[in-house]
Formats: C-alpha cells, sequence, structure tokens
C-alpha cells in the first residue's frame, strides 16, 4: 500500500487546491490500494505520519522542509527512510547558498540512504556525503525507449517547473536536430519571464512542439 503525503497547494500559491475541504483531505478510489493526502502545513504532514505509521518512507526532494520532517520522524521512530536530490546537489542549485551547506552538514547526523538516477548524483552525493555514501543508483529507461522502433514516430509529455535547471531548451535543440519526428506536448508554470521568451521563441520555430499550459493536480 503506498500513501502520497504532499502540500494542498501548489509552488508559489498561498490559496489550496479547489477540490480540498479539509486541513489533512485524503483522497482514496486508486488502483492497487494507493492514496493521496494533501496538508495544509507541517502538523497535519507530522499527524498523517504517525496515523499511517509507515515502514518505509520516501523522500522525492533533499532540501524540502518536508524532507527535514520526515528525517526527523524517521529517525524518532525508528523508520527506514530513503531521499531523493533530484538535481538539487547540481552546482548550479547550490552555488551561494549558506543554508543548504549548512543543512547538509546537519543531515550527515544522520545515517540516510538515497537512491538517484545517475552516476553524476552518485558523485555529486560523495562530494557533500562523503566517500561511503549509501545511494542507490537505476539509470532511467530512455535509451531502451527510443532504441525500439527507431524509425517510429516519438510522443513526449513533459510535465513540471519551468525554469533552466530543468533543460527543457536543451531538449528543445536536441527535438530541432533529431533526424526522427519527435512530438512534444509542455505542460507547467513559467516562473522567469525572460526564460519563458526564450522558450517560447524556440517552440514557435518547432511545429511538432506544443505548449498546453498548466494542468489541474
Amino acid at each position: 500500500h503506498v500513501t502520497i503525503i504532499t502540500r494542498n497547494r501548489d509552488l508559489g500559491v498561498t490559496k489550496p487546491y479547489e477540490f480540498i475541504n479539509s486541513k489533512a483531505h485524503t483522497v482514496d478510489g486508486f488502483k492497487n490500494g494507493l492514496s493521496i493526502i494533501y496538508c495544509a502545513n507541517y502538523f497535519f504532514v507530522l499527524l498523517s505520519l504517525l496515523k499511517q505509521n509507515p515502514s518505509f518512507l520516501w523522500a522525492n526532494s533533499l532540501f524540502s522542509r518536508y524532507t527535514a520532517l520526515g528525517v526527523i520522524y524517521s529517525a524518532w521512530c525508528n523508520k527506514r527512510l530513503v531521499v531523493s536530490p533530484r538535481g538539487e546537489l547540481e552546482p548550479s542549485a547550490i552555488q551561494g547558498s549558506f543554508f543548504k551547506r549548512m543543512y547538509i552538514l546537519l543531515l550527515r547526523l544522520f545515517n540516510l540512504k538515497f537512491f538517484v538516477n545517475s552516476l553524476r548524483e552518485h558523485r555529486l552525493l560523495e562530494k557533500f556525503f562523503g566517500q561511503h555514501v549509501n545511494v542507490i543508483v537505476a539509470p532511467q529507461l530512455v535509451a531502451r525507449c527510443i532504441a525500439k522502433d527507431s524509425i517510429k514516430n516519438k510522443d513526449f509529455v513533459f510535465a513540471g517547473r519551468l525554469v533552466p535547471v530543468k533543460n527543457l531548451d536543451f531538449i528543445l535543440n536536441i527535438i530541432s536536430n533529431s533526424e526522427i519526428p519527435i512530438n512534444l506536448d509542455i505542460f507547467g508554470t513559467f516562473e522567469c519571464e525572460k526564460y519563458r521568451r526564450k522558450i517560447m521563441s524556440l517552440i514557435n520555430t518547432l511545429d511538432s512542439v506544443n505548449y498546453k499550459g498548466a494542468f489541474d493536480p
């Protein structure tokens, strides 16, 4: 059984989603026993963790304050915890941040385990958490997907924050130079007007790429 515990609003938004009617709104009815709990604040995150009493926690971020709460909870209740940094240790994401470096020093006091998608992320973990960091590397399977029936059209979706660190402009440059027809639909919200103009100028030169705006959770 999997339960996703998350915020009840989007990043940078003060109002909760329209369908939220409680401080810890639970959505059930998914296949395979999945549940989602939308929490208003850290107190209700902690209450949800105590109520669920999970045997295993996976934090899908390193610097999230919710992850910090998960670290404390796992140490307090002796629960297994795995953390996925998701690119948050890249130089562009951590450069000049005194808070993040101090936070890492605090995290090193805990016996954390990490899950990453590349050897590069593994090396970054070693840089900040030491050579003996406990990490699992599981590469994403994009290469296998591309190799199969490579002459056919490829349909992709990009969904996420539209910020430079996500490398959307890199993807668009690949599409513009690809010999294989690639269709791409982009979902998300731009957080920087300069970056929005850059991306939209690239999209306007590609007939197979469409910006679809944001979509409801």
